[in-house]
Formats: C-alpha cells, structure tokens, sequence
C-alpha cells in the first residue's frame, strides 16, 4: 500500500510540472510543501496543505566543485549549492564559460534542502587596476630634439618624449631647453613604455645683487622713474624699485648714493633699491675741556681752547644736562659765528 501511495504522489507531481496529461489524474492530491526563510537564507519545509512558497535569495561568490553540463549545473558558492536549468539566465557570460574560480553573482529561489536554483547568473567583474604612480625624474635636459608639443630629450639618463597631452609648466613647452633643469612626470604604459604625464621646468635662482656706491650724476625723469649714473654706470628705477629714508626725492645730483641692481634674462639691469647716504655731520664749532662757565641756565657762556660759546633756550643739550657744563667738562659745541662775531652761538652742546 505504501508503494502505491509513493507511486501516486510522483505521478501527481510529474503531470503538475507538465502542465497537464491527456490522461485523467488520480483523484488523489500530494499534499504541498512550503518553504520558509531561515535566518541563514536555508529553507525549512513544512506541510501546509497548499502550494509551494518560493523564497527569493541572492549570493556572490567565488564557482568552486562545478559539475554537470549546460544549462544543467551544480557549482557551490561561498559553501551553498546553487544549481542551473534551462529556465536559468546567464548575463554578460556563456554557460558553457563558467569554471572553477569564476567570481559571480546569483539571483534566484531557495531551496528546501538549502540550494538555490539560480535564475539569473552574472560575473562580478574585478574593479579596474588603478594606473601606476607617476615616477618624478628630476635633472638637466639635454639631447633635445623635435617640435613643440612632441619634443624629444634626456634628462638624469632617461630619454622622455612629450605629445599634445603632456602639461607643461610656466612658460609652456618653449620653455624646455638644453641645460634647463626640470622636472618630469612620467608614468609607465601597459605595453612597457613611457607616458611623459607634465614637465615642469625649474627657473634659475636669481643672480646675486650687484652693489654700487658713489655720487649721482645726470639726474633725470621724475619719481618713481628717474634715471642716473653712478661709478660710470646708467640705472632707471620704477615703481617697484625700493628707496631708503626720504625715498625716490633724496636721490639728488652729489649725492651719495648705494643702488642695489640685478641683471635679467634679457641682458638689461633692474635697479632693486636704491640708499642714499647722508652726508657726515660738520664738525663741532668747539672741543674741548670747559676753562670757564658764565651765566645761568640755559643762557650760559662756555669758553673752551680761549674760544667762547653762547647758549640759549633753544640749544639742545645731549649726553647730560646744561647744569652739567662745568669747569673741566669735556664738550663738543656745534653752532655758527655770525659775521663780524667773535663767540659761536650754540645750537646743540655735547656733554661726554
């Protein structure tokens, strides 16, 4: 009886994924299995009585233990089951090309038993190899040859050559010349040889200042672009040349002057700054050791070497103060001796 009951179920099962028979089923029904998600994406069955409940799953994984042939295939991911029918669709990718180690993805029905069978198949593609980093050559160029943009040269024993895609720097591909130093970005081809990705050429330092001192001559032009000479040499300053103390108006026919200058690429000279000097101060009316002191501060009369020196409220006393000029005292007196006058008249008294 239990054959029998085996028998009919098959039957039933067999006539279902058919589509029918021109010959009458048996009366009796196989009871339905449904299946439920467990938390590992498996599957448990159980009798409900009505159809089978298909659960949705996806995976992706390495192929690994394929069997079988197309479209009917076995192969394991990530340790489950997933088998193939000819229902199954295979996306960017042949059955037959399927094979141990391929990396794929899979959409499909889980199983009671734990497998899936797949409906779609699709090969999870390896992201793009990232390009090489750029090697930074740096050094003097030589052996050059070409024309710009496809230039040809060697720089520390490498020989690079340029195309309409190489980045150049401040004076653009022109700028590359024998005995520049420069830099250069180069990254290494697929087929083994050499990308030039930029150059960079690298400006000289610029020449030291030249220094200058001596007195103006030929003043001409106006601020900020007077031109003159000094030790034989013609200097034009601008508006980005630096003046020292009471700027470009001190500059004056005798003065003395230091300019700093610096020679450019086009063989002119560019006046950096330019510092006048002050003239020494004139010597002092009076030096000495104080013989005498008459009056009251600050109209005193001092007399030094038999010399005599009159002060005032507005002589300027530097070192100490005019109560200090005493006999004895060590001074220096700068004022004038108005004409016909025999005592100097102090502008400043210095006290050592």
């Amino acid at each position: 009886m239990k054959s029998r009951t085996v028998w009919l179920l098959a039957a039933v099962a067999f006539a279902a994924a058919c589509g029918g028979s021109d010959t009458a089923a048996p009366t009796q029904t196989a009871p339905a299995v449904s299946s439920t998600a467990n938390a590992d994406g498996g599957t448990t069955g159980g009798k409900t009585g009505g159809t089978t409940t298909a659960t949705a799953a996806a995976l992706t994984g390495t192929i690994g233990s394929l069997t079988g042939a197309c479209p009917a295939l076995s192969f394991k991911l990530e340790g489950r089951v997933i088998t193939t029918d000819a229902a199954t669709s295979f996306a960017d990718v042949k059955c037959a090309d399927l094979k141990d180690g391929t990396r794929v993805g899979v959409r499909g029905e889980a199983r009671s038993d734990g497998s899936i069978l797949a409906k779609i198949v699709k090969p999870v593609l390896p992201p793009p190899a990232l390009p090489p980093p750029p090697v930074v050559t740096e050094g003097t160029v030589s052996g050059l040859s070409g024309a710009c943009p496809a230039i040809t040269f060697t720089v520390a024993g490498k020989t690079f050559t340029t195309d309409a895609q190489t980045r150049f720097g401040d004076g653009g591909c022109a700028a590359v010349k024998n005995d520049a130093k420069a830099v250069v970005y180069s990254q290494a081809t697929p087929s083994g040889g050499v990308k030039v990705l930029a150059v960079k050429v690298i400006p000289p330092p610029p020449p030291p200042p030249v220094v200058t001192e001596g007195t103006v001559s030929g003043l001409s032009g106006a601020c900020p672009a007077i031109t003159f000479t000094v030790a034989g040499k013609a200097f034009t300053t601008d508006v980005q040349t630096r003046f020292g103390d009471g700027g470009c108006a001190a500059v004056k026919n005798n003065a003395k002057v230091v300019v700093y200058s610096q020679a450019t690429p086009t063989g002119g000279v560019k006046v950096l700054a330019v510092k006048v000097i002050p003239p020494p101060p004139p010597p002092p009316a009076l030096a000495g050791e104080v013989t005498a002191v008459a009056g009251a501060c600050p109209a005193i009369t001092i007399t030094v070497n038999g010399k005599t020196a009159v002060t005032s409220a507005t002589t300027v006393f530097t070192g100490k103060a005019c109560g200090d000029v005493k006999v004895g005292a060590k001074v220096a007196i700068y004022g004038t001796i108005a004409t016909g006058a025999t005592s100097v008249t102090a502008t400043q008294v210095v006290l050592r």
